[in-house]
């Protein structure tokens, strides 16, 4: 319903409001007053240069893994532009279902929530002022998008900032991002469906579509161990990958001619490489391109319009990690870029808006609902038997005190990925609560030390998630 026809007129009204009409527009306007007054202290704290610590204490950024305190954020530079969020961003509503008996208690849950406007403003202006003054003000990226949810719904989206630090234009749910190594379990997921409709082996050799992966250490290797990176495969530095070639035959051909260390084989060894093996492998048993197979299988299906390898138009830019070169709507990664659209361990360019579908997409998996893949096939994604990491997805492992770590807050069950160029994407089915965070952290981050970066904005991720946990938690008090 919109304003105008909450507040009514004599034209369109004959009757006085209920009292729960009345409540409602109470509600209504407590929320915008509170709003519009936490968005003037925000411009103002940040524009004077003093920090908005003293008022908004919860804002700094998590502490690093395995540290008790929080870091202490750089002061908010006087000069700083503050563009809070969207004020186009649609904010997703449930539809009152006649079924909630049959609903679980985190489906309700999550109804409520959808419901509650003051809390979801709330929410929204956290977020929003957490990644201005944590991400834009102290330059960690010029900007990005949050999205949060649970179940099939979005509880709030918060574009902040904008595509470049000068000039760029306003970030919008649509704006494309170089995802980086979140691409992975979209290329897991397009193995797995494939294997489920029977059009591939998961546990065949590698060896019967790679003549290379045919004798010595590499010959029982198969497609399930490349997506769990233990295919005893180590990555070496991209140039010696590529040994200067951009030719992409040559540099899939240098991949899989990449050796094997045998007695690595069946450990776990976080591999580019070797994801990209398996996405070469799996092409050939589809015979076509994989990449083909995700986006006529999964991209299209869902209405992920923005979602793809081979973007044209308006991107938000990322800086080579090995000189000053700024790519936009081209790959920040040096191997993949060359691929021409056919890259397995990245590749993927894609919106807050896109993501939030698939996001809902893994709610109806969890849910037994999708017509992308079944449950029990899915499942062999998030197996939790090997700490970190199951077939193309990190699993929140609290006890691995690294930069993959998805969360403090939520539970073990949590599961996603992230990326290189300042991405991460994560859905706990503990609570149905999902997150995404894009952003194109690395536009002339080679000015930083690259360790600092990517330390410090792995806990800022982290703490994206802590907000939205808080949040969720506090339906319950």
């Amino acid at each position: 319903m919109s304003k105008g026809k909450q507040m009514g007129s004599s034209h369109e009204r004959e009757v006085e409001p209920t009292r729960a009409e009345e409540l409602r527009l109470r509600k209504y306007f407590a929320a915008h007053i509170a709003s519009k007054v936490l968005s003037l202290l925000t411009v103002g704290a940040t524009l004077t240069g003093c920090g908005i610590g003293g008022i908004f204490p919860r804002y700094s950024p998590p502490a690093s893994a395995g540290s008790s305190e929080r870091p202490r954020p750089t002061k908010t530079s006087p000069t700083s532009e503050v563009i809070i969020f969207d004020s186009e961003s649609p904010q997703a509503s449930a539809s009152p279902s006649d079924q909630t008996d049959q609903l679980s208690a985190n489906q309700k849950k999550c109804l409520e929530l959808v419901r509650d406007a003051e809390s979801l403003q709330r929410l929204k202006n956290e977020l929003a002022v957490y990644a201005m003054r944590n991400i834009v003000a102290d330059r960690q990226a010029p900007g990005g998008v949050v999205v949060v949810g649970c179940d099939t719904q979005t509880l709030v989206s918060v574009p902040f900032g904008k595509e470049t630090y000068s000039s760029g234009a306003k970030v919008t749910e649509h704006t494309r991002y170089d995802i980086s190594s979140s691409t992975k379990p979209f290329t897991a997921l397009g193995i797995i469906k494939s294997a489920a409709e029977g059009n591939l082996e998961l546990n065949r050799p590698v060896g019967d579509d790679l003549p290379e992966y045919s004798k010595g250490a590499k010959a029982d290797i198969s497609l399930s161990e490349l997506l769990q990176h233990r295919a005893g495969i180590v990555d070496g530095r991209y140039s010696e990958i590529m040994n200067g070639s951009t030719d992409p035959d040559q540099i899939k051909q240098n991949i899989v001619n990449w050796p094997v260390t045998k007695s690595k084989i069946g450990k776990y060894e976080y591999s580019n490489v070797g994801f990209s093996v398996a996405g070469i492998a799996a092409s050939h048993q589809l015979g076509e391109p994989l990449t083909e197979v995700i986006e006529k299988s999964i991209f299209e299906p869902l209405g992920m319009s923005d979602t793809t390898y081979t973007p044209e138009g308006d991107c938000a830019p990322t800086t080579s990690d090995y000189d000053s070169t700024v790519y936009e709507c081209d790959l920040q990664d040096r191997l993949g870029r060359p691929m021409q659209g056919e890259t397995y361990h990245t590749g993927i360019f894609t919106s807050g808006h896109d993501m939030a579908i698939f996001m809902k997409e893994l709610a109806n998996i969890q849910n037994g609902n999708s017509s992308i893949v079944p449950k029990s096939a899915f499942e062999t994604m998030i197996d939790r038997s090997s700490p970190g990491y199951g077939m193309g997805f990190r699993i929140n492992n609290k006890d691995v005190k690294t930069v993959a770590l998805l969360s403090n807050k939520m539970s073990s069950e949590a599961f996603g990925h992230t990326g290189w160029n300042g991405t991460m994407f994560t859905y706990d089915p503990a609570t149905s609560l999902w997150t995404v965070f894009l952003s194109n952290a690395t536009y002339k981050q080679n000015l930083k030390p690259m360790e600092y970066r990517l330390d410090k904005f792995s806990d800022l991720r982290r703490g994206v998630n802590d907000i939205a946990v808080d949040a969720w938690e506090a339906q319950d008090r």
